[in-house]
């Protein structure tokens, strides 16, 4: 695991997780997962997946990305 992170998204606690994978091609991706609760038993997930050599310079356009998301409950 390279990063278990507690996040504030739109104003909810989130959960966000880097995880570095084999990819079938060979070589490793990360993987990363962005976890906001939505209601009882409800989430929004954010899956995106970076090849390994490209995460230093991704993962800083994804923290940008992620801080954009506004959840409205409905």
């Amino acid at each position: 695991m390279l990063a278990d992170e507690p996040r504030k998204i739109g104003g909810r606690d989130a959960h966000l997780i880097y995880v570095a994978v084999p990819l079938d091609g060979g070589g490793r991706g990360i993987t990363g997962n962005l976890v906001i609760p939505n209601g009882p038993d409800a989430y929004l997930v954010f899956a995106t997946i970076v090849v390994e050599s490209e995460f230093a310079r991704v993962r800083p356009l994804l923290d940008r990305a992620f801080a954009t998301i506004d959840v409205k409950d409905v």
